[in-house]
């Protein structure tokens, strides 16, 4: 088969032996849909001429009996209502059908480049998003470690306090005790000296109750010293606990 960018040359033979045609009668030849050509933009190279007997409003006209029969006559038309035509229209017509052959295949790969482009797109924008979902779900797991770690430095922090202002509470009564004792020592001692030796005896018995009045306190401190570490020691371990529920529900929910 010949290609169609190739014309078909003259081959010396007898009159009708061969008839070039196009397309029947009535049937439209030219379809003005094509993209425009840089390379002819003026159509010079495919004109696009009016042919009455491809005209489609005129196919009850030229089916008429009286008008087929001129026509046959004429030798127009072929008894089959093929339009004939001469080897130069048949070529240009050849040329016109390739290039519909390549506007549809420009078309066609337009189309694909344009499918391809718009999956690439697709595409990349499906990884940006997941890209920025995994980042953000590593920002919010960065974000919830930290504010545990916060939250264990603070709760530490508070412990320590707790500890020492503990300890300087138990300095200071230290020493208020013991400043008690150093003044009665001295207020016995001044007793002592002044009194005669029948005082003495008082004195000590004085010193005695004192002493033993001290040992109750310190005792009756020690045991309220007790219960007060006892009490603050299960209140900060309850707050711990409950810390650490809130912090394992709020993971569970991430």
């Amino acid at each position: 088969m010949m290609p169609l960018e190739n014309k078909i040359p003259m081959i010396p033979g007898p009159k009708s032996a061969y008839n070039f045609t196009r397309c029947k009668v009535g049937k439209k030849l030219w379809r003005m849909n094509l993209e425009f050509n840089l390379s002819d933009p003026y159509y010079h190279e495919t004109k696009f001429l009016y042919e009455p007997l491809h005209d489609e409003h005129l196919f009850k006209f030229f089916s008429r009996p009286i008008n087929r029969k001129f026509l046959l006559k004429a030798d127009l038309i072929t008894d089959s209502m093929d339009v004939k035509c001469s080897l130069h229209d048949y070529n240009e017509y050849r040329k016109y059908l390739r290039q519909v052959h390549a506007d549809r295949i420009k078309r066609e790969l337009k189309k694909r480049n344009r499918l391809f482009v718009e999956r690439r797109a697709l595409r990349f924008a499906e990884d940006q998003a997941r890209k920025e979902a995994e980042r953000l779900k590593e920002r919010e797991k960065f974000i919830t470690e930290r504010q545990h770690r916060v939250q264990q430095r603070l709760l530490q922090k508070e412990l320590r306090t707790r500890k020492l202002e503990e300890r300087e509470y138990r300095t200071a009564r230290r020493l208020k005790l013991l400043k008690l004792l150093r003044r009665e020592e001295r207020s016995l001692i001044n007793i002592k000296r002044d009194e005669q030796t029948e005082q003495r005896q008082k004195c000590k018995i004085v010193a005695e109750i004192t002493r033993h009045k001290v040992i109750d306190i310190l005792a009756d401190w020690k045991e309220k010293d007790k219960a007060r570490k006892k009490e603050r020691e299960e209140r900060l371990m309850n707050i711990a606990q409950q810390k650490q529920r809130d912090m394992e529900e709020k993971y569970i929910h991430y």
